[in-house]
């Protein structure tokens, strides 16, 4: 199934994107409105992904973002 959507307004004041083709994640793209913690569950399997902050890995499943 596709799916798309563009700035999606989160808990905790995050604008959310995200692409789905054929069954796999293509992008995650979050804007930070305010310093907080963003906790993601991992789209992304074990392919690698990139990330322009500094991010941490819990549970092998959870993305966690320090906004600054």
């Amino acid at each position: 199934m596709d799916v798309s959507f563009e700035q999606l307004r989160t808990e905790g004041a995050f604008l959310t994107s995200a692409v789905r083709q054929k069954g796999k994640v293509l992008n995650v793209n979050t804007r930070f409105t305010k310093e907080g913690e963003l906790k993601l569950m991992n789209p992304f399997g074990k392919s690698i992904f990139s990330c322009s902050q500094k991010y941490r890995v819990e549970d092998s499943n959870i993305i966690i973002i320090e906004t600054k």
